[in-house]
């Protein structure tokens, strides 16, 4: 009895090893680029001692550690210091909400960064850093990092929770060209958090120290802040290759024009960064409603030069676009409800070159406006849609579905909605979508509950060496089966995770429930 196929045992014929021993290195790297998964490009560089060697730049160029991971994969790169010499970026993330149950113990932060400390002698070629959690790591790690990483030209972080301390090393790098600080705004938090001045130091490294950024984007919504100094310091700066520039801007949402950049300060700014093509101005309150009271003043003035080919920001500055035609990627800070519709869709029509959108919904019915959005944006490849109120029944999906039709060049679909227990499957949802848009490629489809996520699927549809198409999947989220504790029925412990492969045949949707009956939903 062969308990696993024998083609799983077939030897690397000799054919098979010249071919891998003649082929050019770069022709080598290049298949490897074109692999889905981390695993696979490792499966690939086993099968010959040579492109193993030739691969290990390619493997190692850029190392992200999430879920549980960090602690043994830091070790190793302890033992293995010549592998550190290959790594360019490093990316921590300590709250990875794709893999993770609702509830885990504490991640010890000092030891991770002590690991991190441990390795980065050897990290002479590391050139970006990130580091996501739910505070930022101790100072004496941005020491470390500064004193042993010759190449470090770029650090983002990302936390839910920060103090700042004016004398803190994180504001004595020199020579950045990529610079992001965001502070999550944290849902879970009992207490706001206090009141804040925003250091100089900040401004004066930016300002003084590195001349030479392309990428600037400081988001502070999460805690109450008045930077409205700071800000007017940063709108003076010049950046002669500054591409992307992101902030974060606080208002009062009884009064928003209070706080707000004056337009003098923002047409300053854009015209002195005519490379400029990436913009988010997001305002938020301390106390956040959906849709400010007030009109925000103008972000462009008339002789605005800008080409934007992507802006971050709401309706009413996506309608002041000097070059609306150029834009391609819209991130839409105005959260769309049924009377703010009307004034959205004209702004959308304007955009004719458009191609990315993110849009989000509340109080609207989800059939009238997935069918306005695409009749406004019919040139869409990538969507991005959030529904704060709708879970979806089957009805409504099918109409959904069908409704992106219109969409013809749609290769990309992110849909968030609320969970419900009795709604269709990620699955079986996913391939009612690829049925009605055979041009998707890449489906993720987020049911979130209370604000948080509750169960995620993404599904990328391939073709194998013989032309026939399977859809790739990852699913994941909480597991209301886990064994429950006191509190278990408010409080789910457990999570899981699965990825399979399922053969695209004439039917999509055909033979899901003989395939799948025994998989939990």
């Amino acid at each position: 009895m062969k308990l696993l196929p024998s083609k799983l045992f077939r030897k690397v014929t000799p054919s098979h090893q010249l071919v891998m021993h003649t082929l050019p290195a770069e022709l080598l790297i290049e298949i490897a680029r074109h692999l889905t998964w981390t695993i696979d490009v490792l499966h690939f560089s086993l099968t010959a001692s040579r492109l193993r060697t030739i691969l290990l730049p390619e493997m190692y160029k850029t190392v992200f550690l999430f879920g549980t991971a960090w602690v043994g994969a830091l070790e190793m790169f302890a033992r293995r210091p010549e592998l550190c010499a290959h790594i360019r970026t490093l990316e921590i993330d300590l709250f990875y909400e794709a893999l993770r149950p609702e509830l885990q113990e504490e991640v010890d932060i000092d030891n991770i960064a002590a690991l991190i400390e441990q390795v980065s002698a050897g990290l002479l070629n590391l050139q970006t850093f990130e580091w996501s959690g739910e505070r930022l790591p101790p100072d004496h790690l941005f020491l470390t990092l500064r004193n042993t990483c010759p190449r470090l030209k770029n650090l983002y972080l990302y936390a839910n929770d920060i103090i700042f301390d004016p004398a803190s090393e994180l504001f004595k790098f020199d020579d950045l060209e990529g610079f992001t600080l965001r502070i999550e705004y944290d849902v879970k938090a009992a207490e706001p958090a206090p009141f804040q001045d925003i250091p100089i130091q900040l401004g004066d490294m930016l300002l003084q120290r590195c001349p030479r950024l392309d990428c600037l984007s400081i988001r502070l919504r999460s805690m109450p802040n008045m930077w409205g100094q700071e800000i007017d310091r940063l709108l003076s700066g010049v950046w002669p290759k500054l591409e992307l520039f992101h902030l974060d801007i606080e208002v009062i949402d009884s009064d928003p024009i209070t706080l707000w950049p004056s337009i003098s300060s923002l047409s300053t700014f854009f015209a002195a960064h005519s490379c400029l093509t990436d913009l988010g101005l997001t305002a938020y309150a301390v106390f956040p409603t959906n849709v400010l009271s007030g009109e925000l003043p103008p972000c462009f003035g008339a002789n605005a030069s800008l080409k934007l080919t992507c802006l971050e920001g709401l309706v009413q500055h996506a309608a002041e676009l000097p070059s609306p035609e150029a834009l391609g990627e819209l991130v839409l800070g105005t959260v769309v409800t049924e009377t703010s519709l009307d004034r959205t869709l004209p702004v959308l029509r304007g955009l004719t070159a458009l191609k990315e959108l993110v849009i989000e919904f509340s109080d609207i019915d989800a059939s009238t406006a997935v069918r306005q959005i695409v009749s406004a944006c019919p040139s869409l490849t990538t969507l991005h849609v959030k529904f704060y109120k709708t879970a979806f029944d089957s009805k409504q999906l099918r109409d959904f579905s069908a409704q992106l039709k219109g969409l013809s060049r749609l290769q990309s679909l992110i849909f968030d909605k609320v969970y419900s227990a009795s709604g269709v499957t990620l699955l079986k949802t996913a391939l009612m979508l690829l049925s009605d848009n055979p041009l998707l490629a890449d489906i993720c489809i987020i049911n979130f509950e209370d604000k948080r996520w509750h169960q995620r699927g993404h599904y990328l549809v391939l073709t194998d060496r013989k032309g026939r198409r399977f859809v790739s999947a990852r699913e994941s989220g909480l597991d209301r089966g886990y064994p429950q504790g006191k509190f278990g029925s408010l409080y789910p412990r457990g999570k899981f995770s699965r990825t399979f492969r399922y053969a695209l045949g004439r039917d999509v949707l055909g033979s899901i429930p003989r395939k799948f009956k025994r998989m939990r939903r």
